[in-house]
């Protein structure tokens, strides 16, 4: 089995980070939701997890952001 590995994955964007790397993968979360609050660009109000993918395969949700819709009070 390899180590762990990390994702960040935001809404309709996809997979934006995925590697070894935690602190990393922090910074692309942390990054993508702060363009999730701001409402602008296309990742706003979208929804930014981080996961992390143990060496025996088992996956665990490590931060998640939840975006809202648009039209919804925040």
């Amino acid at each position: 089995m390899s180590g762990t590995t990390y994702r960040t994955i935001v809404g309709n964007i996809g997979t934006v980070y995925d590697g070894p790397d935690a602190s990393e993968a922090q910074e692309a979360w942390s990054h993508y939701v702060r363009q999730s609050r701001s409402g602008i660009g296309r990742a706003s109000n979208e929804d930014v997890t981080l996961l992390v993918t143990h060496p025996n395969g088992n996956e665990d949700v490590l931060l998640e952001h939840y975006g809202h819709d648009p039209e919804e009070a925040p």
